[in-house]
């Protein structure tokens, strides 16, 4: 008899947004020597951060951010010879009839595209491994988490009353570039790969100046990297450039900056 379960539950725990969805394959009762796979995923927004300048990990969630549904969701169950099979989504999967012969499997979750870099880009992934036993049920649970790395700027009072204009350019390692100003009220969804970000600002005298570039290399997934540009002083002529509250240059802006100002390598 075939047999599909589904559900979708939202709900807010302490930390995190969840999404959850059960999906299950026919249960092999007809079949000897197989079994079926059911499929628990849930979805969660929670990114790892450093904890002020004692730089211990933290985790935080991305407010505002939708979770995807049981259809964005590709399945992709491998065995341990290595064979894949893959359902472009959950709800095929569960509307199939899918037996499996015992042993061990990797079932993994996706939605999204890592490649695809920009504002409100989430790349979600996950997996987990099951095992099979001739006609039973096995459940896998799988959590999705954030696949991408997230950056943001952000441009202190200070920085912002020393200078009357600030656009920042962040370019990534594949290519992608966006120009931004401030404020930046969300990140940009990356490649968890190096980035750059380049800055040009207008004194409240008319002058134009472009500070180093900025490259940062050590880019982990699931991870989010704020980039803090200060004025030491209101009064003073040195910009402060702190990556998750860590200091990571300081620039004289009285001293001769311009277009081709050398880049400063970060991490």
């Amino acid at each position: 008899m075939k047999r599909i379960m589904k559900s979708i539950s939202k709900y807010t725990t302490a930390s995190a947004m969840l999404l959850s969805v059960l999906s299950c394959s026919r249960t092999a009762d007809e079949a000897s020597g197989f079994g079926s796979i059911c499929i628990a995923g849930r979805s969660t927004t929670e990114v790892s951060v450093k904890n002020g300048t004692s730089q211990q990990e933290a985790t935080v969630e991305i407010p505002d951010l939708a979770l995807p549904d049981e259809g964005a969701f590709a399945v992709s169950i491998t065995d341990k010879e290595g064979t894949e099979q893959t359902w472009a989504s959950l709800t095929e999967f569960g509307e199939g009839n899918r037996y499996f012969a015992e042993g061990d499997y990797t079932v993994r979750l996706s939605a999204g595209d890592i490649e695809d870099e920009g504002f409100d880009k989430p790349f979600f992934t996950g997996e987990s491994t099951v095992h099979v036993t001739a006609r039973t049920q096995a459940t896998a649970t799988v959590t999705t988490h954030i696949g991408n790395s997230l950056a943001i700027i952000e441009c202190t009072d200070n920085f912002s009353g020393y200078f009357t204009t600030a656009s920042f350019t962040l370019t990534t390692a594949a290519g992608y570039s966006e120009e931004m100003t401030m404020p930046m009220d969300k990140p940009l969804f990356i490649r968890p790969q190096p980035f750059s970000i380049t800055c040009k600002a207008t004194k409240q005298t008319g002058e134009e100046i472009a500070l180093p570039v900025q490259i940062f290399r050590d880019i982990a997934p699931r991870t989010r990297y704020t980039i803090r540009f200060d004025v030491a002083d209101a009064g003073a002529g040195t910009v402060r450039i702190e990556l998750d509250d860590t200091l990571v240059e300081e620039v004289e802006i009285d001293a001769e900056l311009n277009d081709n100002a050398l880049p400063d390598e970060k991490q």
